[in-house]
């Protein structure tokens, strides 16, 4: 069974290769909760987004969202490896239900890469305000969920700012990213990113028992295109939600490859 690219939300899947050999600056994408307020400088789009990673890598996704004069506010969990996107309070666009799990994730990833490259060392010592400046003003600064979800920030970019560690261990940080605007030489585009990130996460685990009444489920699969020559794969959200009691149920049905009949063939596991 092909599945979705594993929900990478802290990049933590992305860093899997330097398991081996891991580098101080990847205790970033390492956290377990994180608030991250994002607002572009042409007022178009403000956002509030807090992020908890259970330990079955699971998330849940809590949003403050403003898109223009539309205002989006509710909660969503990606489980199973990403195979179920599940909302609350949220009623997506058709066709585009994964952008509501797949903006956040970018925005983060954006977010985590800059304190990243900000502080190679890792987390400050307890107290510590650290500036910080980093940029390139030849490769452009990219982002990537799955194939068509993706964020380019033009180079040249910079990123300006702080972050100061508390005495618990959170860091608060405050970024002003600037970048150049595709197709458009010599304009400057201009984001602020702000937030708190902390290791240990509020979510530690999503229980079988917990009541999905009042949540929209959808199902997602991947598929194959052939881009350029290439193929592709690329998570695809089915477009009509199923209705399930619990998140039990939910896992069980996506173990049997979301047949109805209790009685089929049990393909995977979901982890718990």
């Amino acid at each position: 069974m092909l599945k979705t690219a594993v929900f990478a939300m802290l990049g933590v899947i992305a860093l899997s290769a330097q398991a081996q050999s891991p580098k101080p600056a990847d205790v970033w994408f390492g956290g377990g909760h994180i608030v991250l307020s994002v607002t572009d400088s042409a007022g178009a789009f403000s956002a509030q987004w807090q992020f908890d990673r259970a330990d079955n890598g699971d998330v849940r996704i809590i949003k403050e969202e403003r898109r223009g004069t539309a205002k989006v506010s509710g909660t969503l969990m990606s489980m199973c490896d990403d195979q179920a996107l599940l909302l609350k309070d949220i009623v997506p666009a058709r066709q585009l239900e994964l952008r509501e799990l797949n903006e956040p994730v970018l925005n983060l990833q954006l977010a985590l890469r800059l304190l990243a490259r900000a502080m190679p060392q890792g987390l400050p010592a307890a107290g510590a305000q650290t500036a910080i400046d980093v940029g390139d003003d030849k490769i452009t600064l990219r982002v990537r969920k799955a194939y068509s979800a993706r964020k380019d920030f033009g180079a040249p970019w910079r990123a300006r700012g702080t972050a100061i560690r508390g005495a618990a261990g959170e860091v608060k940080f405050d970024l002003v990213l600037t970048y150049a605007t595709e197709n458009t030489p010599g304009k400057q585009s201009e984001l602020k990113l702000a937030g708190v990130w902390q290791q240990e996460s509020r979510v530690k685990a999503i229980d079988n028992g917990f009541a999905l009444a009042g949540w929209r489920v959808h199902r997602v699969d991947t598929i194959a295109e052939v881009v350029g020559g290439n193929t592709v794969l690329d998570p695809v959200a089915m477009t009509t939600p199923l209705q399930f009691s619990t998140v039990g149920e939910l896992r069980e049905r996506i173990g049997h490859w979301w047949h109805t009949d209790a009685k089929a063939p049990k393909r995977a596991e979901c982890k718990l």
